[in-house]
């Protein structure tokens, strides 16, 4: 292309319909996976999230390994090529016409959705943070460029790992009171950056910061799934958007404070402050124990 001022509207054109893509898709497989388990539904959905987690944790590497940044397109085109044959053969599989689907003719959000809207914006805020301005906060926090990659890849790592490990072990033990609490230990664990900005221990607190996050969003899916199992859609895709609401909000605010690391870590830790009492104030008359 030779005209440079059309490559930021094409663009910011081809990253709307990734959105869309990744929006539609992972709304519809988080019912997907839950109906394929209905005793287990939180438990699916943790495990799904994992692989979305795993897949996002390589992505630095990915960028990595391509050496020159100029070559970065070379990694979205063949991820498509992959998602292109994956979805092709996805075509093939049979699937039983169900319920999971259906939406009531009539149905008003309930107001404990809400709740959960606005706890998974809060969790938008620091997912984004880290996703958008991550190595920039590593790199302000004393570390180079390639412990700054590896940083954000174990902070995604960690993520997934918990996912997996939720999703593994909540089946048969009661881990309904580590997932409330993961936020206060997420906000705990951002208190010792800043206290304690060293260099050599900050890749590892990325690393546990991301694990402590990991099941508050899949969780959350889980959770609503199962409080509102004639929602399962609504659910899945409204706090699918908050996340990405949260996300999007705090890309573009952060811009301006990218470089005031304990400010923004101050921020985060009110917001997993308010996140964990809007949990404990979801959890009267729940069904939590069920979720997890």
């Amino acid at each position: 292309m030779n005209d440079k001022s059309l490559l930021f509207p094409v663009l910011m054109i081809l990253v709307a319909f990734t959105g869309s893509g990744f929006g539609l898709s992972i709304t519809t497989l988080n019912p997907l996976a839950a109906s394929l388990f209905e005793k287990n539904k939180s438990s699916a959905i943790l495990i799904l999230q994992f692989l979305v987690g795993l897949g996002t944790s390589t992505s630095p590497m990915m960028m990595n390994l391509i050496g020159n940044v100029k070559n970065w397109m070379y990694v979205p085109a063949g991820i498509f090529v992959l998602v292109l044959i994956i979805f092709v053969l996805f075509l093939f599989l049979k699937l039983e016409k169900g319920t999971f689907f259906e939406l009531p003719k009539h149905f008003k959000i309930p107001s404990k959705l809400w709740i959960f809207f606005i706890a998974i914006v809060l969790y938008g805020f620091i997912e984004g943070t880290f996703g958008s301005f991550g190595a920039i906060i590593l790199k302000n926090q004393g570390l180079d460029n390639n412990k700054a990659s590896l940083g954000l890849s174990l902070f995604w790592g960690g993520i997934a790992l918990n996912r997996l490990l939720f999703g593994i072990f909540s089946k048969n033990n009661d881990l309904s009171y580590v997932f409330l609490f993961s936020p206060l230990i997420v906000a705990g664990l951002l208190l010792l950056l800043i206290l304690f900005p060293n260099v050599n221990i900050v890749v590892l607190m990325m690393f546990l910061i991301g694990f402590f996050m990991g099941s508050i969003f899949p969780g959350s899916i889980g959770w609503g799934t199962v409080e509102f199992p004639t929602l399962s859609v609504l659910v899945s895709g409204f706090l699918m958007a908050a996340n990405q609401i949260g996300t999007g909000i705090i890309t573009n605010v952060l811009g301006n404070f990218s470089n005031q690391t304990n400010i923004i870590f101050h921020f985060l830790i009110v917001c997993m402050v308010v996140i964990c009492v809007l949990l404990f104030y979801l959890k009267r008359n729940s069904k939590i124990k069920e979720a997890f």
